[in-house]
């Protein structure tokens, strides 16, 4: 969550990042269009590195989820987290200047690749379809 500390909800506990991280708008697909999510870490560190190095086999084709989840005034949940999106990560980026360092991860849709023959190989037929 964007807040700060932990709040439970759904059987978990989610641990707030501070304000320091963004979504990139969510958009349904239509029309056969698979929209990219953007997710955005601001102000972390050198340690981001290794996995922007190793995202290739830790992050790329990893399910992502996003949640909402509704809290009276007391932070009590009301109901079960709500999914908003579903998708598979795609590529882990990582830009620094002198004080800050960022990482974006972009997702897209588990559908965004389904009409695609496996391996990525389309054959002369293929292509004339």
């Amino acid at each position: 969550h964007s807040g700060f500390g932990t709040l439970r909800a759904g059987g978990f506990d989610w641990q707030g990042i501070g304000g320091l991280g963004s979504i990139s708008d969510i958009e349904t697909a239509v029309g056969g269009i698979a929209p990219v999510v953007t997710f955005t870490l601001e102000g972390v560190g050198p340690e981001a590195a290794n996995d922007v190095v190793n995202a290739k086999t830790e992050v790329k084709g990893r399910d992502c989820a996003v949640y909402l989840q509704l809290y009276d005034p007391f932070l009590t949940p009301l109901g079960s987290p709500y999914t908003l999106y579903r998708g598979v990560m795609d590529r882990l980026i990582h830009t620094a200047d002198a004080n800050t360092w960022t990482v974006q991860l972009t997702a897209e849709t588990k559908f965004s690749r389904r009409g695609l023959p496996p391996f990525g190989n389309l054959t002369n037929a293929d292509q004339q379809r």
